[in-house]
């Protein structure tokens, strides 16, 4: 048997302010933040999978 080796923890920041959480991916494919089951300090509650290859890597700017 195959062992899925793939993590499904990932950046996401709240729609409303912008925080940036860990999150997980839930079942029914919503977006969890990891600390935050109860959404945002802001309040907010729907957030967004960030594209970690926005992020400048340190090595690239030596």
């Amino acid at each position: 048997m195959e062992e899925n080796t793939e993590t499904s923890d990932f950046l996401a920041a709240c729609d409303s302010c912008g925080t940036v959480f860990a999150a997980t991916i839930t079942a029914d494919d919503r977006v969890l933040p990891i600390g935050a089951r109860d959404g945002c300090r802001c309040g907010g509650t729907s957030f967004s999978r960030i594209n970690e290859n926005d992020f400048e890597n340190p090595s690239d700017t030596a």
